[in-house]
């Protein structure tokens, strides 16, 4: 009697394990298309160590597996695309079929423990899930209001949402449970320095370094980092010099280190550093945006599309998405201009830059006037006292390059004409050795103003050099019509 045979489905699942990676690429394709519940097993077979070594064919076996929406698959999968690596073609290719897996439950058993529930959301912020894990988040604080990798955790999702306050306060929850707590003291050093409390994020970075061992790097850079951004280069090169000998290799470490370079206005340096860098890696976020700026001014914007289209793709962090969204203003592609700007502000809702990101470049992408201005409007309404300076500046250029000026020039005793001020900045002094700002000073146009504004804004050196009275009287400058209580 003649053996009947294997069904098309068991000779597909069979195949998975066919010495040709291609013909296992193609099986898993067709499992993802048959939804077949039967390859579950031979497609988590593949997904262990050492097993599977085609890149193309573990992402195949992945996307298989999102697209069945087996559970079962979420630790296999997780674990796959972490010994991958989080640059790795795998990673990259998985990131919307990681998602999609259904996640498994904190079990019953642990429903009381507030560390599964971090643990899970976890889980949950590296799918992208942000807002299913902020609420683990919330109900392990609610299980155990003292542990403190669970502010820690919750503040490092707020910090890719762009939620920078939000950061600062969890933070603060968990350090003042666990003073030492190194994630949390480099965390919230960043989210200082993104808000420009130059003071704050140097205490963070020295007390990194204070604790010694691997976070004494990770502190380095932070104090040089900042440093630079205040304009103290000695200090700034110091530790910058300190942490490329313990770490001349890292690709974290040369970032910051072509940043600090570029803050000194040394571009050739900050550029040899980024292509050193992308030797590397080639993926690393950071680098390619530099790489996409460099080519930006060289008029090579199909060139810097390409390198910010992949940086989005690698990280969801805020602060790439505006650099593309300067690029696509530039290049006139008002769609994906107008999405990315809505995106910014949807994250991060309670940030006054968020507003002014979209009140800056939105009329270039097709928005309208008015609307900007209402941006303005809130920006101005959700800037802290420490920020009102900064911010009053950046809405008077936002104002000025829309055609509606309003109160351009301070408040108080002597009026100082805003674009003139900031063109006298920008020739002298540490501004001086800035050329992308000196190439700004010929044009004396509103762009160029709007310009100008935006980087003296986010340099508090600069800013405090173009108007020495912002460092001792933080409301000088806010447009009177718009003064806050």
């Amino acid at each position: 009697m003649a053996r009947a045979r294997p069904s098309v489905e068991q000779r597909l699942i069979d195949a998975l394990h066919d010495e040709s990676a291609a013909l296992r690429v193609v099986a898993a394709r067709a499992m993802a298309a048959s939804r077949s519940e039967q390859a579950v097993d031979a497609l988590l077979s593949r997904l262990k160590p050492d097993v599977e070594r085609d890149d193309a064919a573990l992402s195949a076996a992945i996307v298989a597996l999102a697209a069945i929406g087996t559970d079962r698959a979420e630790e296999p999968v997780d674990a796959a695309r972490r010994r991958a690596g989080q640059w790795s073609t795998v990673w990259q290719a998985t990131r919307a079929a990681y998602a999609m897996i259904p996640p498994a439950v904190v079990p019953p058993e642990r429903e009381g423990d507030a560390d599964a529930w971090v643990d899970r959301g976890d889980i949950l912020a590296l799918e992208g899930q942000l807002d299913a894990a902020e609420k683990h988040y919330d109900r392990a604080i609610a299980l155990n209001p003292k542990l403190a990798r669970a502010y820690t955790n919750r503040g490092m999702l707020q910090r890719r949402r762009g939620a920078l306050r939000a950061v600062i306060t969890d933070h603060d929850r968990a350090l003042a449970l666990e003073p030492e707590l190194g994630a949390a003291l480099a965390n919230r050093a960043v989210a200082h320095g993104e808000r420009r409390d130059v003071a704050s994020a140097l205490a963070d970075s020295r007390a990194l370094v204070a604790l010694g061992g691997s976070l004494k790097t990770l502190g380095l850079r932070g104090v040089a980092l900042t440093a630079s951004r205040g304009g103290d280069r000695a200090t700034a090169t110091e530790a910058m010099d300190l942490a490329l000998a313990a770490d001349p290799k890292g690709t974290r470490t040369l970032v910051i280190a072509l940043r600090v370079a570029a803050y000194g206005g040394a571009l050739d340096a900050a550029t040899s550093l980024a292509e050193r860098g992308l030797r590397i890696d080639r993926r690393d976020p950071d680098l390619l945006v530099w790489r996409a700026e460099r080519r930006r001014l060289a008029g090579d914007l199909r060139g810097a599309r390409a390198d910010l289209d992949a940086a989005v793709l690698r990280s969801d962090r805020i602060g790439i998405r505006r650099a593309r969204v300067a690029l696509l203003a530039a290049s006139g592609e008002a769609g994906a201009g107008r999405l990315d700007l809505d995106v910014i502000v949807e994250a991060a809702p309670d940030e006054a830059e968020s507003y002014l990101s979209r009140a800056n470049y939105g009329p270039s992408v097709g928005l309208d006037v008015a609307d900007a201005l209402a941006d303005i409007e809130a920006a101005l309404r959700l800037a802290t006292p420490k920020e009102r300076s900064r911010v009053a500046i950046l809405a008077a250029g936002v104002r000025r390059l829309h055609g509606r000026p309003g109160a351009a020039s301070g408040a108080g005793a002597g009026e100082i004409p805003l674009h003139d001020a900031l063109l006298a900045a920008a020739r002298g002094g540490a501004a001086a050795a800035d050329p992308q700002l000196l190439r700004t000073i010929h044009r004396r146009d509103d762009r160029s103003l709007a310009e100008v504004a935006f980087a003296l804004a986010k340099r508090p050196a600069l800013l405090t050099e173009a108007w020495p009275e912002a460092a001792r009287e933080p409301d000088a400058f806010a447009p009177p019509e718009c003064e806050l209580a």
